[in-house]
């Protein structure tokens, strides 16, 4: 027995929610079909960092206006700059990764961390065009020499980390 709501449909109107329950499928099996499956080794490392900050937060600078300079633009080493905002899903998502990356490189490379929406990072902002969150940016003697945006494997920023350690 039909419901009485699809007799009372035209042809058109059948056509047309036909169209959209079809369409409808299509983004649904889209999305499924183009999420990456997650690797061991990646379900390890989430394990691993999320171990890492229950036990210890992030201890590195926290970047200002006030102490870029003395902090970014006169370090011995390459600093690689983490541009989130708390409000920021994937930033905290990244915290991890960076907190591992942090204590991976301690010898070779410093690790900051600055909230663009903390009070005095305004300017930081605007001055490195931050228009992603999260935007991981690495510094060589003060000038920008690479930068990764959004959220992304631990590979990718490691491939940044060894750009700056191989440039003498």
């Amino acid at each position: 027995m039909i419901p009485r709501f699809w007799k009372d449909l035209t042809q058109t109107q059948i056509i047309t929610l036909g169209a959209i329950g079809g369409f409808s499928a299509m983004v649904l099996w889209g999305m499924l079909a183009s999420s990456r499956p997650i690797d061991q080794n990646e379900k390890d490392e989430a394990a691993i960092a999320a171990g890492i900050l229950a036990a210890k937060s992030f201890s590195g600078p926290i970047l200002t206006k006030d102490n870029w300079s003395s902090t970014v633009d006169q370090s011995d080493k390459p600093v690689l700059v983490d541009f989130w905002a708390p409000w920021c899903g994937p930033c905290l998502q990244l915290g991890p990764t960076i907190a591992l990356l942090a204590q991976d490189y301690k010898d070779r490379l410093l690790v900051a961390k600055c909230n663009t929406d903390a009070v005095g990072t305004e300017p930081l902002s605007q001055r490195f065009q931050i228009e992603v969150l999260p935007t991981v940016v690495l510094f060589q003697s003060g000038k920008e020499i690479g930068r990764v945006q959004g959220l992304r494997p631990r590979g990718d920023y490691e491939k940044l980390i060894q750009k700056a350690l191989a440039t003498p």
